[in-house]
């Protein structure tokens, strides 16, 4: 058994790779290289020196596309991201671009990744939760000054819309208890938004839900916000 957890991702989603890369990735295949949930400081250390023959490996196989994601999914908040294994995958591999992940929280960040590595894409996790509009912002060159951020109104509207693709794409009562974190996020810093999520959490009626959210936009401001790039970053815990 493969000591990573590597995943091809064009076929279905999170499938183990049982055996490692050059037996599960298919010519066009997309290996997503990632550490199993945990470890101790030495395990980690092993798993991340096999990052690199597995990508090349990988790209050997057919590959055209590598992702690495360099810390231990369980310690996502308490341990920081290796962006050192990034920049080896990507001398390990000869064509195939590679998408970095692991504590992007920041414009400054994504640029710091793509700097320090070389890889060619970045991939963004816990900084858009709640915040899908960033990546508008993520073309081209790192942005200087201001920058227009969403209304709140505007925000609500995008939630809604959230809202209801996620009732396309999951069983309605999966949904709803999925989009409650999503709700959260979102709202966070709107005026009012506290009391609002403590009656929404208990709801399982979607279009009550969505009712109210309607409501609750508004009342709320419809003037874009407008702050420094340097601002607009995620907390890392997540909130």
């Amino acid at each position: 058994q493969h000591p990573l957890q590597v995943h091809v991702v064009d076929g279905p989603v999170g499938e183990p790779l049982v055996g490692g890369p050059v037996e599960g990735v298919e010519e066009g295949g997309l290996a997503d290289l990632r550490l199993p949930h945990q470890g101790d400081g030495v395990a980690r250390r092993q798993h991340l020196a096999q990052f690199p023959p597995d990508a090349a490996a990988a790209e050997e196989a057919g590959a055209v596309l590598v992702a690495v994601h360099a810390r231990y999914a369980r310690d996502a908040r308490k341990e920081t991201a290796d962006w050192e294994v990034i920049g080896r995958v990507k001398d390990a591999v000869k064509r195939v671009p590679v998408v970095g992940n692991g504590d992007v929280f920041s414009f400054a960040d994504a640029r710091r990744v793509r700097l320090l590595t070389n890889c060619d894409r970045v991939m963004i996790g816990r900084w858009a939760t709640g915040r899908p509009w960033i990546f508008e912002h993520l073309r081209g060159k790192e942005p200087a000054g201001d920058i227009r951020l969403p209304s709140f109104y505007e925000r609500i509207t995008v939630l809604v819309e959230h809202y209801r693709l996620m009732l396309g794409f999951l069983p309605e009562l999966r949904a709803v208890h999925r989009m409650r974190k999503h709700i959260g996020w979102y709202t966070r810093g709107m005026p009012g938004a506290a009391s609002l999520r403590a009656k929404l959490m208990t709801m399982v009626d979607p279009e009550e839900v969505i009712d109210r959210l309607l409501i609750f936009r508004e009342q709320q401001e419809r003037e874009p916000v407008s702050v420094a790039a340097s601002r607009c970053v995620a907390d890392p815990a997540g909130r």
